[in-house]
């Protein structure tokens, strides 16, 4: 006799563990090795894939493209899980203790990942900006006497 296939629970708990394992390594792991991700540019509001921001006086934010590669990412290994999943047959009875222990594991993965990236966000170098053009050009104008302009 064939074991039954994985009990709902547990696909559930397989799909979520592994998927949020996927996007702690990829999110921490676009963190510490310079990739090229998508970067939002505010001002310009456009997007670029670049490895670093090109223009240091103008405000970059990669935050947005390592959560969009990161999630993209776990979505697609969570799919993949539920359905190699789905034909999977085990042993494991439906009562068991695994969707317990995957969250709990999967609980300390995260917070593993997140103490890594709040590590990295802390020894990053930041360079200074240099000044922009107006500001070496035109010095600031001196207050009126008297109040005047209150």
């Amino acid at each position: 006799m064939r074991p039954p296939t994985l009990s709902p629970t547990a696909r559930r708990a397989l799909t979520a563990a592994l998927g949020t394992i996927t996007f702690c390594l990829v999110f921490t792991g676009l963190s510490l090795r310079p990739r090229a991700v998508p970067w939002y540019d505010p001002i310009g509001r456009q997007w670029a894939v670049v490895l670093r921001w090109p223009t240091p006086a103008q405000p970059g934010m990669d935050w947005y493209g390592r959560l969009l590669v990161a999630s993209a990412t776990a979505v697609g290994v969570a799919g993949a899980v539920q359905l190699v999943t789905a034909r999977v047959r085990s042993s494991i009875p439906a009562d068991s203790f695994l969707p317990m222990a995957l969250a709990i594991n999967t609980l300390m993965a995260f917070w593993l990942c997140a103490f890594v990236y709040v590590w990295t966000l802390g020894h990053r170098e930041l360079r200074p900006t240099p000044p922009m053009a107006f500001e070496r050009t035109s010095p600031v104008p001196p207050r009126p006497a008297g109040g005047a302009g209150l």
